[in-house]
């Protein structure tokens, strides 16, 4: 996540295709993932605490989404 509580897409395909170099299953998992969850940048958030209600977002998005790797 960055600053803002969205997903880090640049960041996160940058750490998956150094964590799993060479597997490119778990790589396709990752892009995956981050196609499933990014949504969430875009979504309308009010209130307080605007970040936060974000990263829950993405957390409830990464525990519902279908893809898996392992480190």
């Amino acid at each position: 996540m960055d600053q803002y509580g969205r997903l880090a897409v640049e960041e996160m395909r940058k750490k998956i295709a150094t964590t799993f170099a060479g597997n490119p299953e778990q790589i396709k998992n990752g892009e995956d993932f981050i196609n499933f969850c990014k949504y969430v940048n875009d979504e309308y958030i009010t209130g307080y605490n605007k970040e936060c209600q974000r990263a829950v977002l993405i957390f409830n998005c990464s525990i519902h989404s279908p893809y898996e790797w392992n480190a």
